[in-house]
């Protein structure tokens, strides 16, 4: 395996440890796991990096889902510390 396939693999298995551990922790822990995640993850993907004058189709579409994972990423971090408790909606103040 090289270094790409590696950093796809640990993604989605701590993605689904997240998952998994999920029914047994408090929302701003789980939320914040996602967040960490997400954010890791877009820069890895390069998210933050300008891209080379010359980038392939797949560097630019990889470099479109970093930026969404990054965005998202973002949005449960402000969500959470704003008092939101929903990970679908992390922008949506709780009642």
């Amino acid at each position: 395996m090289d270094g790409v396939d590696q950093a796809i693999f640990w993604c989605v298995a701590a993605g689904i440890a997240i998952w998994l551990i999920s029914p047994v922790i408090n929302e701003v822990v789980h939320m914040l796991l996602w967040a960490a995640l997400l954010i890791i993850s877009a820069i890895y993907l390069h998210a933050i990096d300008p891209l080379p004058e010359r980038a392939s189709g797949l560097q630019k579409f990889l470099k479109g889902v970093g930026v969404i994972a990054l965005l998202v990423g973002v949005a449960l971090l402000i969500g959470v510390l704003s008092g939101s408790r929903d990970v679908l909606q992390p922008l949506s103040k709780s009642a």
